[in-house]
């Protein structure tokens, strides 16, 4: 299992957008920030997107990460809006994207998350 399963560092400054799926409560948004602080350390030009929307507290939580790095907020509600967001994006950007909470067991929300990372490129 180890030849398959290489783990390594992500980079400070990713390739491509880093989309956070999973469910809720499961630590997305602060492991995107955690991610975005090393990408501003490192002297890197940080963007995080929101589409949590409607979490109660969810835009209030990114937006204050965001001042914290002195990154660029956008808050997006699907992912043709993200697409948009994220062609706005120089390409030294590192880019991370909160997604809500899903069901992995309901098909609706499994699909909306396959219409977010088509989009994040």
């Amino acid at each position: 299992a180890s030849d398959v399963y290489k783990r390594q560092p992500l980079p400070v400054k990713p390739s491509r957008p880093i989309v956070a799926l999973g469910a809720p409560g499961h630590g997305k948004t602060t492991a995107l920030a955690r991610m975005a602080a090393q990408s501003a350390a490192a002297g890197h030009a940080v963007v995080m997107i929101t589409l949590d929307t409607g979490k109660a507290g969810a835009v209030s939580q990114i937006e204050t990460y965001g001042a914290l790095l002195k990154a660029r907020v956008e808050v997006c509600e699907d992912a043709e809006r993200m697409r948009t967001i994220l062609q706005s994006c120089p390409p030294e950007c590192a880019i991370f994207v909160d997604t809500p909470g899903l069901n992995p067991w309901n098909a609706a929300e499994v699909a909306q998350a396959r219409q977010w990372v088509a989009a994040s490129g």
